[in-house]
């Protein structure tokens, strides 16, 4: 939940600036990106230097 909150604060955010902000390794915020975009919550739009994360609102 933390990372969709940060996500919907700032489309823009990459995953070391999420990692700096929760304290957590890359690596770990890696694997719960991938698990909410397997679960249809996230999804990249464009490329990943310069693209935007969007929320999918169900």
């Amino acid at each position: 939940m933390e990372i969709l909150e940060l996500i919907r604060n700032n489309p823009e955010i990459t995953y070391d600036e999420i990692s700096a902000r929760l304290g957590k390794a890359r690596s770990g915020i890696a694997k719960h990106i991938k698990k909410l975009q397997e679960q249809g919550l996230i999804r990249r739009d464009g490329h990943d230097y310069g693209g935007r994360w969007e929320i999918i609102e169900k």
